[in-house]
């Protein structure tokens, strides 16, 4: 049997799958460093999702399924909440242990979860109804020649939304 390669949802779910994993270690991180760090890393993966999917992504939910683009609207919009935390947890992660960033880093995890849940049992089944075979394979190769040079700060994901000509 012939492995099956990994597609566009697969690479999806183990971002989101990652940064579950560094949001549930941020409360059990004992040093200053270590919860920077999670900061840090929680940051990077979560913006370079983000601008997977709305270059990649949400063009073609908005074009392929049934009322795509409200769909896709409130994805957005749920991106932008969860990306003007992370803007915030950018500027306090030299503080990790002030109550500021223990809230903010809460409340990013909640919508963050909030999000990702949807996406997984709405939007993503949704997608792979109508996303399959050679689409499926030219989108999977987008994200993946997309992904390595995919912005890692907020200021550089601002200005690659721009250069995409999609405007936050």
């Amino acid at each position: 049997m012939a492995k099956q390669e990994r597609n566009a949802f697969d690479m999806l779910l183990e971002d989101h799958n990652r940064v579950r994993t560094l949001l549930s270690k941020f409360d059990e991180a004992k040093s200053h460093g270590e919860k920077e760090t999670i900061i840090e890393q929680v940051a990077k993966e979560i913006i370079a999702h983000d601008f997977l999917e709305r270059t990649i992504v949400y063009p073609c939910l908005a074009i392929q399924v049934e009322k795509g683009v409200e769909l896709t609207q409130h994805s957005v919009k749920e991106h932008e909440q969860v990306e003007d935390l992370v803007e915030k947890a950018e500027k306090i992660k030299h503080h990790p242990e002030r109550k500021q960033a223990l809230d903010l880093m809460h409340k990013l995890r909640d919508l963050f979860l909030h999000h990702i849940e949807e996406e997984e049992k709405e939007l993503f089944p949704k997608l792979r109804e109508h996303i399959k075979g050679h689409q499926l394979k030219l989108i999977s190769e987008d994200i993946i020649n997309a992904k390595p040079n995919a912005p890692t700060t907020s200021e550089a994901f601002k200005a690659a939304l721009r250069e995409a000509q999609i405007v936050k």
